[in-house]
């Protein structure tokens, strides 16, 4: 069946007098004339039926029907000329790969394991980009995501990872650490904590058999990460996750003040888009991805000062 799809012609143009919302300047862009932009512009309007742009004497301006097509068709336009490029640079030998990936665990656990992925495979360009939240694949270029398991996932397959210790942390040159002998003793201290798990330190003291324990005082930040570089300063006792803070263990810039895991519920997962079928590239990645998830044991740290 013959899809209907506009020229791609007319929807390069489209996009650029939509971005600029000038045909004069998307004339000088694509390297046409002002009445070829515009001719083109009524083609594809006549196409779809609908207006894209309002005249207003000698400017232009984008109706919303016209808006929302661009911000797709600007998603699809840059998909196409990424995967161009991509195949075009390797000859088809590699591949480009768009994954989407929660901020700190693309810091913390992606990258200091990705030069392996990309040593046994340098003909793949992995391209990452951060995604705090479930999202719909539908208008992006993402291939995949690395994310925690969710309801709010639609049309997705999911293939789970590991799941979230989270422990407390500090830095042993900021604390005496004769004085904190059981886990009471941490809510003497500044308790930090990521915003999204507000509830994080009342469930650990719970696990730790104090129920309903009061604390001096606690700070909140928006991510794991600026919880890690505040327990390093010693600002305060951090909870995060314990995949997260292994190197600073080894170093000794950290320690874990009481090894009982809080175990949160949400996985880290592989997300892959239904309607996107799984390319050659995608398959490797993942497949690379599962064999690093499946060594994230976390081996006997000597920064632990109590079990």
């Amino acid at each position: 069946m013959k899809r209907k799809i506009p020229s791609t012609v007319a929807l390069a143009v489209f996009e650029s007098a939509a971005r600029h919302e000038s045909f004069a300047r998307a004339a000088a862009e694509m390297c046409l004339t002002e009445s070829a932009v515009s001719r083109q512009i009524s083609n594809l309007e006549s196409y779809l039926g609908i207006a894209l742009f309002d005249r207003v004497k000698k400017q232009v301006v984008l109706t919303e029907a016209g808006r929302q097509y661009c911000e797709s068709v600007s998603v699809n336009l840059s998909e196409i000329e990424m995967r161009t490029a991509s195949l075009m640079s390797s000859r088809g030998e590699g591949g480009m790969l768009e994954v989407a990936v929660i901020t700190t665990f693309g810091h913390r656990w992606l990258i200091p394991r990705l030069k392996g992925f990309i040593d046994s495979h340098p003909d793949v360009t992995v391209n990452l980009t951060e995604k705090a939240e479930p999202f719909d694949f539908k208008g992006t270029n993402f291939d995949m995501a690395l994310h925690f398991d969710h309801s709010a996932w639609r049309e997705v397959s999911i293939t789970p990872l590991f799941g979230e210790e989270v422990v407390p942390v500090l830095n042993p040159e900021y604390f005496d650490l004769t004085k904190i002998r059981q886990p009471s003793d941490l809510a003497a201290h500044r308790l930090l904590y990521k915003r999204s798990r507000p509830e994080a330190w009342s469930h650990w003291f719970e696990i730790a058999g104090l129920i309903n324990m009061q604390w001096k005082t606690s700070m909140r930040m928006e991510l794991y990460s600026m919880v890690i570089e505040a327990a390093r300063a010693g600002i305060g006792i951090g909870l995060v996750p314990r995949i997260y803070v292994l190197d600073e263990i080894r170093r000794g810039d950290l320690v874990i003040a009481f090894d009982i895991p809080l175990l949160h519920e949400k996985r880290y997962c592989l997300v892959f888009p239904d309607f996107r079928p799984k390319s050659r590239v995608t398959q490797k990645f993942s497949e690379w991805l599962l064999a690093e998830s499946a060594n994230a044991t976390v081996p006997d740290l000597p920064g632990r000062i109590r079990r």
